[in-house]
């Protein structure tokens, strides 16, 4: 069978779901396919203010504290 995943840590996710499971149900390949990110239906106007979503230090969260505090 073959796994088709949206994104690498979805694939490292399943492999740890399947590791549980015998090899004979596992799946033999895998393929990550990113889907499509159309940049026009994301484009945002110029205004004065910034904002992070889910502000957390891998996202650097600490970037964005220290240039609003500047």
């Amino acid at each position: 069978a073959l796994a088709v995943y949206n994104s690498l840590w979805m694939q490292a996710e399943a492999e740890l779901f399947f590791a549980e499971y015998p090899k004979s149900v596992r799946p033999a390949r895998s393929l990550v396919v990113r889907p499509p990110v159309f940049a026009a239906e994301y484009q945002a106007k110029p205004g004065g203010a910034v904002t992070l979503i889910n502000c957390n230090p891998e996202k650097g969260g600490h970037v964005l504290r220290a240039l609003a505090q500047r």
